[in-house]
Parts: structure tokens; sequence; C-alpha cells
């Protein structure tokens, strides 16, 4: 399987042009009206103002961006100097109860960063042999010695118990390919455990942040579009998992979540009635009460999937 830039991926429907298109500068800007400071050579990587048009498949909610214009190293070390990934997150926890309760004696995470999952599983599950694949080589000071940090996928070693790919699919140009290389690695009846931002929750009300769009995420996923795009790769589906909201996105979801419900979305005046009245109270009396998440649909969406 190769990539198709004109049919979904995941369901083999059509891509359809959408009216949602994105100025690459206009979004570069953006990022750096968020603090970050791109370096010469991240603007030398991004030479023309491209128009970034989303196709998607009205089936089963996969898109992708056209023409494909993917973070390059430079942008990516840029983007990184402000540590914007977070090192504790709900995907992690899922992953190391999966790890655990399947007994898994290794593990290779795809796209690991700087090393934060690698790190949580030398501490939780420390019988465990990790390995970690990034195409940067200055993780290697922020990982635990006992991980072996392959910069190629392909060198990374056969026959494992478990790959992890959490949030990775959307940043690359070929998720097939990605997938294919990353299910080589495992042995049959090792795990598959992959996680995406979910575009059916409520990142689809912030649907223009410069977090979502190229070069960061050149693709997006909803439940659906996963669950049937593992299943090409003849993946069993194990368990499906959707993230409660977290309290650190409590008070930028929370209001639209609300909104919607209510049928006050679009409405600026009446948007900012509910959050004043009601979404602001509840986020400061979970803050009060020391609750961590509500039982509402969150950022992230994740599969446990077993190789055949």
């Amino acid at each position: 399987m190769v990539l198709n830039l004109h049919q979904c991926c995941c369901c083999d429907s059509s891509l359809k042009k959408t009216g949602i298109t994105h100025r690459l500068f206009d979004v570069l800007r953006k990022w750096e009206a968020h603090g970050v400071v791109f370096s010469q050579d991240t603007w030398l990587d991004y030479p023309n103002n491209t128009d970034l048009t989303l196709y998607q498949c009205q089936n089963c909610g996969f898109g992708v961006f056209l023409p494909m214009m993917i973070g390059t190293e430079a942008f990516y070390t840029d983007i990184s100097r402000n540590e914007y990934y977070l090192p504790e997150r709900w995907d992690f926890q899922v992953a190391i109860k999966a790890l655990s309760s399947h007994k898994a004696r290794s593990v290779l995470d795809v796209g690991c960063g700087s090393g934060a999952f690698l790190n949580l599983i030398t501490q939780k599950l420390p019988d465990v042999i990790c390995h970690g694949n990034d195409a940067n080589p200055a993780i290697r000071n922020t990982l635990p010695p006992q991980v072996n940090l392959h910069l190629n996928l392909s060198d990374a070693p056969t026959n494992l118990d478990a790959v992890t790919l959490f949030q990775v699919v959307e940043h690359v140009a070929d998720p097939i390919e990605l997938l294919q290389e990353s299910i080589a690695k495992v042995r049959p009846g090792g795990l598959v455990i992959v996680s995406v931002p979910d575009h059916s929750g409520p990142i689809r009300f912030f649907a223009d942040s410069h977090t979502a769009i190229p070069p960061h995420h050149v693709s997006i996923w909803t439940p659906k579009s996963l669950e049937l795009f593992l299943n090409k790769f003849g993946l069993s589906i194990l368990d499906r998992k959707t993230e409660p909201l977290p309290d650190y996105l409590m008070p930028f979801y929370l209001p639209k979540i609300l909104a919607n419900k209510l049928g006050a979305s679009g409405d600026l005046s009446r948007e900012e009635m509910l959050s004043r009245r009601l979404s602001t109270p509840i986020v400061n009396l979970c803050s009060k009460l020391g609750i961590k998440s509500l039982p509402i649909h969150g950022h992230t969406y994740l599969i446990v999937s077993q190789k055949s």
C-alpha cells in the first residue's frame, strides 16, 4: 500500500476539497505570536507562501492538507524550545497498563521525541527493554542510559512485544509507510498502540489553531478513520479509549463544548455569557477540589491493537 492523495487511506472513499485553506506564512506567524522564534533555516525550508487546502473523506472523517507540507528538522527544533509537549500524558498511562497486562518485555516507541514515555516505562516497568526511534540525534541526552535509540526506524530490532505511536501519524507525509514499518517490528501476537488528536471531539472548535494544521499536523483523524486504518493492516482491535477532558484544557475546551450543547455555537455574546456564568465557575470548582478531569470528550483517541 502507498498513500494516494486523492483517495482516503482509511476507507478508500474519495477525498473531497473543502473550503478550509491556510496560508503557510500566516501559520508560521501564528507560531511566532505564541513565542516561537523561527531560525533562518526554517524560513529557508519554506520559501513559498503556499495555500494549504484541506481535502477530507465524507465517510470516515480522515483529512489531509494539500499540497503536502510537513515539518522540517529546523521547524521542530524551533518549536521544541518552548517545551510544548507534555511529559505526563493520558495516552502514556493507558499504554503502560496495556503493556503490563499483556506482560510485554520489549517495546519500541516510534517518534519518541525527548523520551517522556520511555522514561515512564523505566520507572513503572523496569524489566521492559526499551527502544526509541527519532530522527533527532540530540535527544540521546534526554533518554535514560538503558534506552536504545534508533535514528532510522529500519535499524530498530524486530520480534518486539509492542510498538507505540503516540500522536505521530498526523505529522508524517505517508502514514501507510510508517505503520507498515512499525508493524514489521512486532512479533505475531504483539501490541500496536496508536493515539491521535480526535477531530470528532472539541478539537474541531479550534481547527484553525496553528498546532492543528501544517506544517505541524498534515492530516486529521477521527475514531472511525483510525480504526478503519488499523484494520487495513490486519490488526485486531483489543481496546478503544477516549481521553476525558483534562484540567489544563478545561478553560479552553469547556466553554465551546457547553456552547455547542446549548445551541450557542457561533453566537459570541451567548458564548461569552455561558463562559462567565457556567464554564468558568465549573473550572474554578474543579481547581478548588483538585479534580483533574471531567468525564466528557477530550483531546485524544487511542486504540490498542494486536498483530495477527
